[in-house]
């Protein structure tokens, strides 16, 4: 592990909560994410924790809300640490920890590995680097897992992950001003390739599509259907169709 990546994670934790990763140095007694990857049963556990909290009966929602809760928890530590220090840090799913019950659902790592260091890359190459450790390593299994155990349409998940990344990009933009541009190429580059490509429209006629400032999805994470629950601000339930992007 370079000596430089726990400093760079303490750094992006000042951006709140979803951005803050624990050190252990003894392995938790949760499952580590490849286990829930590979379908161990505390991922069933997990939504139904989630379905719990919520207070819905229906399995597609505690699963779409708990997917896009912990796609936030896995894009903001890496969102934040190449935004500002231009390192894309990888949490390897076999040494990386997560439950409901952790800490609040905080993640926890041993080994963080250095994927892109310095000097700043390129926006699509930070892309890149960023979907090879975030959807193909995380996003794309657990996908895959929780569609073994839930009826659910795929691009209701993908839209999940879409919108905590524009979230998550929210956060970094209004906590760290100056780096704005550099977040928001990235997160630009990330929304026009797939797997979130068709996850996305524009909200407004006429604008150029830039996914940050005008970012509704193409499905609903169904929310609304939370007792007491709500339309979300990208919903996409609540606005009429738009032209395609071109």
């Amino acid at each position: 592990m370079p000596q430089d990546a726990w400093p760079i994670l303490h750094d992006v934790s000042s951006l709140g909560e979803f951005f803050t990763v624990a050190r252990v140095t003894t392995a938790p007694s949760t499952p580590a994410l490849a286990d829930l990857y590979a379908g161990h049963p505390a991922l069933a556990d997990a939504m139904q924790v989630t379905g719990d909290a919520l207070r819905t009966s229906e399995p597609r929602v505690a699963a779409s809300i708990l997917f896009q809760g912990l796609a936030a928890r896995l894009w903001s530590p890496v969102i934040g640490a190449v935004a500002k220090h231009g390192v894309v840090l990888a949490l390897p799913p076999a040494t990386t920890w997560w439950s409901p019950a952790l800490a609040g659902g905080r993640l926890h790592v041993a080994d963080p590995e250095l994927v892109l260091g310095p000097p700043h890359g390129s926006a699509e190459r930070a892309a890149d680097s960023i979907t090879r450790v975030v959807i193909e390593r995380h996003l794309r299994p657990l996908v895959a897992a929780m569609l073994s155990r839930i009826r659910l349409a795929e691009a209701v998940l993908w839209g999940d992950a879409a919108s905590a990344l524009v979230g998550t990009t929210a956060v970094v933009m209004r906590g760290w001003p100056r780096h704005t541009p550099t977040v928001q190429a990235i997160a630009d580059a990330l929304l026009r390739k797939p797997p979130l490509v068709d996850t996305w429209r524009r909200t407004t006629r006429g604008r150029p599509a830039n996914p940050i400032d005008s970012f509704v999805r193409t499905s609903c994470c169904l929310y609304y259907r939370v007792p007491g629950g709500g339309l979300c601000g990208d919903c996409p339930l609540d606005r009429p169709p738009e032209p395609p992007r071109t």
